[in-house]
């Protein structure tokens, strides 16, 4: 009886990736809060609307980038890419730390690893 052995791929996500998409995944519960708070409620519905569809668009890329996938990191690259002026025209969106800093870093670090993913 021959025995047939099926090649299981095994990625190696690196501690960088595992660090961003668990931060991406806190942001994302985060803002989940942030959606029903006071203060988003006086913003009105279509900046909690906008809260929604932004954690969905980083939970997506926070999962593709947790499986080593590019997608994932393209999808948070052009999320970061459209955010700020969407918000700015809206009126929302403030340059802060939040806002231009840690997204930079992120993209940055993304940009570094992007070529070891598949």
């Amino acid at each position: 009886m021959e025995e047939s052995s099926a090649e299981v791929e095994v990625f190696k996500r690196g501690k960088l990736l595992t660090v961003i998409s668990f931060l991406l995944g806190l942001t994302c519960i985060a803002s989940i809060f942030i959606s029903v708070s006071d203060n988003a409620v006086k913003l009105g519905i279509l900046y909690q609307v906008q809260i929604v569809i932004s954690t969905f668009i980083i939970g997506v890329a926070a999962a593709g980038i947790w499986l080593n996938l590019k997608w994932g990191a393209y999808t948070y690259i052009i999320y970061s890419l459209i955010s700020p002026p969407l918000l700015f025209v809206f009126g929302w969106w403030r340059p802060d730390m939040g806002g231009i800093i840690t997204p930079a870093i992120i993209v940055l670090l993304l940009l570094l690893k992007i070529k070891t993913m598949k």
